[in-house]
C-alpha cells in the first residue's frame, strides 16, 4: 500500500524514532479483534483499518467458512480508544483458507477516504461506503469468481474525482469505476490479462492529462479515467503476478513483478498507441510484495530473500544488494521513506531502518517482543506518530 502524496510512501516528519520496543517510544498499543493484512489510514483523529475473523485464524483449526466476518474499525489516532466497529457477514461461498491465502486471510485490501466517507473492498462481499460515524451508505457487488491460483482478494480501492476505481482482477477480470455517491458503476473494462493482479491504479500526470496506469500481465496500461478506455500501453516479457505498484519521476514509469520470471520494467512516458519500443531497460532485480521506493535517481526495496536493494532508476544497474541482519526474513509490507531513512517492515523478523544513498547502512532493527504475528501492513504516519499493525495489535509509536 502506498501513502502520502501521489502514493510516493514519504514523510518528512523526521521527529518519527528511529528505534522503538514493547518499552520505548511506544505511545500505545491495542489487541485487535481479529487478523488482517491491510494498512491503517488517517483521517483527521480518526484511525481506520479492517480485520476478520470466524474463519481463516488458526492454519491448524481453521473452522467453518460460513462463520467469516470482517470489520471495519475507527480509533482515536491519539489515544487508541475504538470509537465504533463495524462487523459485516462475509457473503457465501469465500476462497478456501489454503495455499497463498493463508499468507493474508480475508481482510487485505486498505481501505481509502475523502474525508466524508469510507470505501473498503472485501472481495466477493463488494466494494462498501460508510460515512465517518461507521453507517453503511451503499454496497456495491464486484462478482465472485478466483484467479486460477485461488490466491484471493488482495487489492484496495483509489478515489479519483466523483469515482471510486477498483482492480477486482480476482472477482471479475475487470477494473471497475464506481459512483462515489451511490455505488453506479460509471464504467468497467475487463481483459483476459486483468487475473493473478493485485496492483493499485495509479493516476499520472502524462502529455497533460491525467492517465490511470497499471502493469497487468506481460502489459503496461494507461487508461483514460474517466471512461476506462485504453490509450496506451507496452508490451513486456514478464507475465505472472503483479503486486507491486508503479512508481514514476515524472518522465519514466518503474513496474515490477511477474511469476516465475520476474522483473523490474522501467518506461518512458510520452504517446498514446502501442509505446512498447520506449522500454528504456529491464532487469532481473525485483521486489516480490512490496512496492519499491523511488528517491534522487535510485529504486530501494527489501526481497523476500532478506536482501536490502538498490538500483540506478535511470540504468537499472545495481547499487548496491547487501543482506539485511537476520536470516528467514519474509516481507509483504512496503517499504516507506521517512526523512532520508528507509523503514522496511519484515512479516517475522521487525523492522530494519537504513539510510538512503549509494551504500548500504543499516541503523536499526526494531522487534516488539511479546507479538510473534505476522507484520504484514506498510505504517501509517500522521502528527509526529508512526501507526503500525500486526496480525494481532495496533500500535502507536512516538517519540517519548
Amino acid at each position: 500500500m502506498l501513502f502520502g502524496p501521489n502514493g510516493a510512501a514519504k514523510s518528512d516528519d523526521t521527529s518519527i524514532p528511529i528505534t522503538w520496543s514493547a518499552d520505548e517510544n511506544m505511545a500505545w498499543s491495542v489487541d485487535l479483534p481479529g487478523a488482517g493484512t491491510s494498512s491503517p489510514i488517517i483521517i483527521g483523529n480518526k484511525l481506520i483499518l479492517t480485520c476478520y475473523t470466524g474463519y481463516g485464524i488458526d492454519r491448524e483449526a481453521p473452522g467453518k467458512m460460513e462463520d467469516l466476518q470482517r470489520h471495519l474499525l475507527c480509533y482515536d489516532a491519539t489515544t487508541g480508544k475504538k470509537i465504533w466497529q463495524k462487523d459485516l457477514k462475509a457473503t457465501m461461498p469465500e476462497d478456501e483458507f489454503k495455499g497463498y491465502i493463508q499468507e493474508h486471510g480475508y481482510a487485505s485490501g486498505t481501505p481509502v477516504s475523502d474525508g466524508q466517507h469510507i470505501f473498503v473492498f472485501f472481495g466477493k462481499s463488494g466494494l462498501f461506503a460508510f460515512d465517518m460515524d461507521g453507517k453503511q451508505v451503499w454496497q456495491a457487488d464486484v462478482g465472485n469468481e478466483s484467479n486460477n491460483r485461488q490466491w484471493g482478494s488482495a487489492t484496495s480501492p483509489v478515489l479519483y474525482k466523483d469515482t471510486v476505481i477498483l482492480n477486482a482482477s480476482d472477482e471479475c477480470q475487470a477494473i471497475i469505476a464506481f459512483n462515489k455517491a451511490d455505488g453506479s458503476e460509471k464504467w468497467r473494462t475487463e481483459a483476459k490479462l486483468m487475473t493473478v493482479v493485485f496492483s493499485l491504479p495509479r493516476f499520472l500526470k502524462i502529455d497533460g492529462r491525467t492517465d490511470l496506469v497499471m502493469r497487468v500481465s506481460g502489459e503496461i496500461w494507461g487508461l483514460n479515467p474517466e471512461t476506462g478506455k485504453l490509450r496506451w500501453f507496452a508490451e513486456h516479457d514478464f507475465p505472472g503476478t503483479t503486486t507491486a505498484s508503479v512508481l514514476t519521476d515524472g518522465k519514466t514509469l518503474y513496474t515490477f513483478g511477474g511469476f516465475p520470471k520476474r522483473a523490474a520494467v522501467a518506461l518512458t512516458l510520452g504517446g498514446k498507441g502501442d509505446l512498447t519500443k520506449q522500454i528504456a531497460w529491464t532487469s532481473q532485480e525485483t521486489p516480490g510484495t512490496p512496492t519499491p521506493i523511488l528517491n534522487d535517481g535510485r529504486l530501494y526495496w527489501h526481497d523476500q530473500k532478506g536482501m536490502a536493494v538498490c538500483l540506478d532508476a535511470s540504468t537499472g544497474k545495481k547499487v548496491y544488494k547487501e543482506r539485511l541482519s537476520a536470516s528467514g526474513i519474509k516481507s509483504y509490507a512496503s517499504p516507506i521513506q521517512i526523512g532520508d531513512h528507509i523503514y522496511a517492515v519484515t512479516r517475522n523478523k521487525g523492522t530494519f531502518v537504513y539510510k538512503v544513498g549509494d551504500e548500504f547502512k543499516e541503523e536499526a532493527v526494531n522487534v516488539i517482543a511479546g507479538d510473534n504475528s505476522d507484520f504484514s501492513a506498510t505504517p501509517a504516519i500522521s502528527d509526529g506518530r508512526m501507526y503500525l499493525r500486526s496480525a494481532k495489535k495496533l500500535y502507536c509509536i512516538k517519540a517519548n
